[in-house]
């Protein structure tokens, strides 16, 4: 893992966008592409989409880790044999909230292949190209083909210190995290909640750097909890001072303490779901005719309870 500290600069892209590369049917360049230090590859072999982006400040905000550092966080549903096809080019693992390249385009699972026309194919040589280049930087990058990131986190309600499995009674009752599952910096079993994205960031850069994390953080395990609601549509409520319903699902720890997580709707609820669904292969459910029962997932399920719906660069 390598990472390049974010700054506060402006960052410029060539015609106001991406600049594509051009590359035949396979995904791979049609030209060899030279560079300009020995014992290097002269040819890209990564399948994707190529673009290249110009950057004007001494620093890019993101870090980037080895694919195989990351086959437990962002590329846990990627099969082996593809994450090894990726060798150990430098992956982006982490985007700084702050961080300019978001404006570029680029994002989390995108390979840094070129800096100022010298290929790179580790963390290591990325950081050193980058810190050392004269500006402006010409980075090429690799969307892989085939190969999604899956980000399991976003800014979510929640409610964990009351024992009842129902919804609170007032949205006011809620409180505003940043629910993070997993992640470059925790076990995938792991559920950390900060109080926003820019506080998750700092504890990403501090705990990469080996300094002592400065904000505050709750931290639940995922180790033998259970889903007491179905995992395929989250329950609702609805506040008379919400325009829309929330939809959550109920999380019961192995400390027998429910924790609810809600969101405006199931889309921005899925990223934190599909983290918790990894580590629960085989989910728990509540069933209020009876005991406690396992069931495995089926689509078909019934609803119940309530109404369903490295260094920093």
């Amino acid at each position: 893992m390598t990472n390049l500290n974010a700054g506060n600069g402006q960052l410029h892209v060539q015609s106001g966008c991406k600049q594509r590369i051009p590359t035949n049917s396979n995904g791979i360049f049609e030209e060899p592409l030279l560079v300009t230090e020995p014992g290097k590859r002269t040819k890209m072999v990564l399948h994707g989409e190529y673009y290249n982006t110009v950057l004007y400040t001494p620093v890019l905000g993101v870090m980037f880790f080895k694919p195989q550092e990351l086959k437990n966080s962002i590329f846990f549903h990627v099969e082996e044999e593809k994450l090894n096809e990726l060798e150990e080019f430098p992956v982006v693992a982490f985007i700084a909230q702050g961080s300019q390249l978001r404006g570029a385009g680029v994002h989390v699972g995108h390979i840094l292949v070129q800096v100022n026309g010298i290929e790179v194919i580790t963390p290591r040589e990325a950081c050193k190209i980058i810190k050392e280049g004269p500006r402006p930087l010409n980075l090429t990058f690799c969307v892989p083909a085939d190969i999604d990131a899956t980000m399991t986190e976003g800014e979510h309600m929640v409610k964990y210190d009351t024992p009842g499995i129902k919804a609170p009674n007032g949205s006011r009752d809620w409180k505003f995290k940043y629910v993070v599952i997993g992640g470059i910096i925790a076990h995938p079993w792991m559920m950390n909640m900060y109080k926003s994205k820019a506080e998750y960031d700092l504890a990403v850069i501090e705990t990469q750097s080996g300094r002592p994390v400065s904000v505050k953080v709750k931290q639940f395990s995922l180790k033998n909890a259970r889903i007491l609601n179905g995992f395929q549509r989250p329950q609702t409520v609805k506040y008379s001072n919400q325009e829309s319903p929330w939809e959550f699902i109920v999380i019961m720890d192995a400390a027998q303490y429910p924790i609810k997580i809600a969101a405006g709707s199931t889309e921005t609820l899925m990223p934190v779901l599909e983290g918790i669904h990894n580590v629960m292969p085989k989910r728990h459910y509540i069933d209020k005719s009876g005991p406690e029962k396992l069931i495995e997932p089926n689509e078909d399920e019934e609803d119940c309870e309530q109404s369903m719906a490295s260094s920093f660069h």
